[in-house]
């Protein structure tokens, strides 16, 4: 799968990198479900840039 992926906190553009992993494998009471597109809200855009009443990695 691919996935969005930022370590630190700044521009989307300077700091988000695309990424492909492994599909996880859902343990006993887990659900694995196929999403083909997500969009990115304002409110992600807010986060990473450490502008959304938190910072990544502090909640």
């Amino acid at each position: 799968m691919r996935t969005g992926v930022a370590e630190k906190v700044g521009e989307p553009n300077d700091v988000l990198r695309l990424e492909s992993r492994s599909v996880p494998t859902p343990e006993a009471g887990q659900t694995l479900i196929r999403v083909t597109a997500t969009p990115a809200h304002a409110s992600d855009l807010h986060v990473l840039r450490g502008r959304y009443g938190f910072s990544p990695g502090t909640y």
